[in-house]
């Protein structure tokens, strides 16, 4: 707050992490595949970034036994996957999805309380529209008391909706930024 002066102006980036970060297993042989929505193009087919070996038509299981199926590649890697959850598919994704934690943070979602803690601590506290793939971890730090101070010092806070997308989840590939 010493940093900030009457007058002066803060903006928020108030997206909100989804699971975006789904497990799988190819339908024939149950080989194991992760998942990391980037954002939809369609109702039920989304783009996505995947880790392990799979082919265009393939279908897939989640944890549910809901099915989706392996439509198309995109640039840089990415894929089509569309979806038959049978549903509402936000509601659907609330309850399969997972955090999808950049690689700095060491963390195995094999524990339930490990994935709701997870789900609460890996969002800003203003974070109010769900679209992020990663946080806008610039703004992790403040607190509501401390938003309040800023705002009770005269300083303006205003919100944009800036969705992060999966440039985190990305090796760096040159050796000079």
């Amino acid at each position: 707050i010493e940093y900030l002066d009457p007058g002066d102006l803060l903006i928020l980036n108030d997206t909100k992490v989804f699971g975006a970060r789904l497990y799988a297993r190819k339908e024939r042989t149950g080989g194991g595949l992760e998942l990391l929505l980037i954002r939809p193009i369609q109702d039920d087919t989304w783009v996505a970034m995947i880790s392990g070996s799979y082919r265009i038509g393939q279908r897939i299981l989640f944890e549910d036994e809901s099915l989706g199926e392996i439509v198309g590649e995109g640039e840089k890697g990415q894929i089509y996957v569309k979806f038959h959850v049978g549903g509402d598919f936000s509601k659907w994704l609330d309850r399969v999805g997972k955090t999808p934690l950049p690689p700095y943070i060491k963390r195995s979602h094999t524990n339930g309380q490990q994935e709701k803690y997870d789900c609460l601590a890996y969002q800003t506290v203003y974070a109010t529209v769900p679209g992020s793939i990663a946080a806008p971890t610039a703004g992790l730090h403040f607190t509501q008391p401390l938003l309040d101070q800023i705002r009770a010092k005269g300083i303006e806070v205003y919100r944009v909706t800036l969705h992060v997308g999966p440039g985190t989840f990305r090796p760096v590939r040159v050796s000079e930024i």
